[in-house]
């Protein structure tokens, strides 16, 4: 090859590298202006979040909310609105304690990935490894498409079938895990079938995760684990409570207590175990068309006894959750004090289940007990990609955009606010996006 060739090709090859590392830098800087964080415009979302309130207010919507909004770890909207209770009067404050129904399942399963931290328990353990009971699972397999329409017979004993039931049951092809419980893949109470059942299993005074888990056993899935997911509102994280009582000796409100909330300064939450303490707790309502009517059974899930659900079961205040919240937020570590690791923080806030898995909306994906938003914006969806939380029942939400460093809170006492699809809780989601500056 001659001098003048092979210069030919030495320069060929330059310019070749040149471009490559012109094509990553333009995918850098594209990348690095797409995840560039956002300050929010303080005063716009003061505004708007303060006007919807109000205009909810008036419209019978709500009968009270607070609302927090926080960026790089500074809280910058504060706002209460409403009453506490409508018939005596008495005004909202921001330390009024609600109830926290499912928004109980973070705060567990934090509590679960501590052990885990602690190389105490595996996420991928099978759950009959601590109770025993819950090794031979059987799957519920429907006959016709009337499955939604069954109808159990009372008369018969839990696990045994009438001859005019519509589905059979087949064994599980593997074991249901930790990992299956956090992130709704279990089957375990997460459809038509596992409902009806689990109905037959209420949780009676003197009941305890002890003595009520095992029976679980008797408890169809509703599929095949790991195959869908779906939504599992009591049994799962209840399961990864009793879990932490084997594993730490202590029942769930004690480790609850020191473990997170003791460290993180929730000194307002908690599980309600004195009626003299319910005085405390919002009243709840429920929202029509024109008013609001208070709700007759005003404590479920939080009635003293000695059942401490860790799906459902806790109370506590907006203030509080901010705390565990931020925690989150700041990758485990809250006020200078690590409490979980920032490896598993990771996990809990990525998604961790096949995009082709149904049973989740689009868009979305269950981390390790929350939801964690995947898809483009929309207007029923408001959050970017990457953002996480989950809500109650009850009308609490929260969620963190770890982005543009934003930890986002709104707490409502509506029975009917319609949980992780609550038209109210996309409002504030709303507003906080339309306060983030271009």
């Amino acid at each position: 090859m001659s001098n003048d060739s092979a210069g030919f090709f030495v320069v060929l090859y330059s310019m070749r590298k040149l471009f490559i590392l012109l094509l990553i830098t333009c995918f850098l800087a594209v990348s690095a202006q797409e995840n560039a964080l956002k300050l929010l415009n303080v005063a716009k979302l003061k505004q708007q979040v303060h006007a919807h309130l109000i205009n909810r207010l008036r419209q019978h919507k709500i009968a009270g909310a607070n609302v927090l909004v926080a960026q790089n770890g500074n809280i910058v909207v504060k706002d209460s609105i409403g009453y506490a209770d409508i018939g005596n009067k008495r005004i909202l404050k921001y330390n009024d304690v609600f109830r926290l129904a499912s928004m109980s399942k973070p705060l567990t399963a934090a509590a679960i990935l501590l052990l885990v931290d602690r190389k105490k328990i595996s996420l991928d353990d099978p759950v009959y490894k601590y109770i025993p009971e819950l090794k031979n699972l059987m799957v519920a397999v429907p006959i016709d498409s009337n499955v939604k329409n069954y109808q159990p017979d009372s008369s018969a004993a839990f696990g045994v079938l009438p001859g005019s039931s519509n589905y059979r049951l087949e064994p599980a092809k593997r074991y249901v895990t930790i990992r299956d419980l956090l992130t709704h893949s279990s089957g375990m109470g997460e459809g038509v079938i596992g409902y009806t059942e689990l109905n037959k299993l209420p949780i009676g005074p003197g009941i305890t995760l002890a003595s009520y888990i095992p029976k679980l056993a008797r408890l169809p899935l509703d599929f095949q684990p790991g195959t869908q997911t779906g939504y599992s509102a009591i049994t799962g994280l209840d399961i990864c409570g009793r879990i932490i009582e084997i594993i730490s000796g202590q029942s769930l409100d004690i480790f609850m207590q020191r473990e997170i909330f003791v460290p993180l300064g929730m000194s307002h939450t908690g599980f309600v175990k004195r009626a003299g303490d319910l005085h405390k707790i919002v009243t709840m309502y429920e929202a029509t068309d024109s008013d609001m009517i208070k709700v007759k059974d005003q404590y479920p899930f939080a009635i003293g006894t000695t059942y401490f659900s860790g799906s459902s079961g806790m109370v506590g205040t907006i203030g509080d959750y901010y705390h565990f919240a931020q925690m989150l937020a700041n990758g485990g570590v809250y006020k200078g004090r690590r409490i979980l690791s920032k490896q598993i923080v990771s996990q809990m806030a990525s998604p961790q289940l096949p995009g082709s898995l149904g049973g989740f909306p689009p868009g979305s994906n269950w981390g390790l007990s929350v939801r964690v938003i995947t898809g483009e914006q929309t207007q029923d969806q408001p959050l970017t990609k990457q953002c996480f939380g989950w809500s109650g029942a009850f009308g609490t939400h929260f969620w963190i955009d770890p982005v543009n460093h934003i930890v986002a809170l709104y707490f409502t006492n509506i029975s009917n606010a319609g949980g992780a699809g609550a038209e109210t809780a996309r409002e504030v989601e709303r507003d906080v996006t339309d306060a983030l500056a271009q």
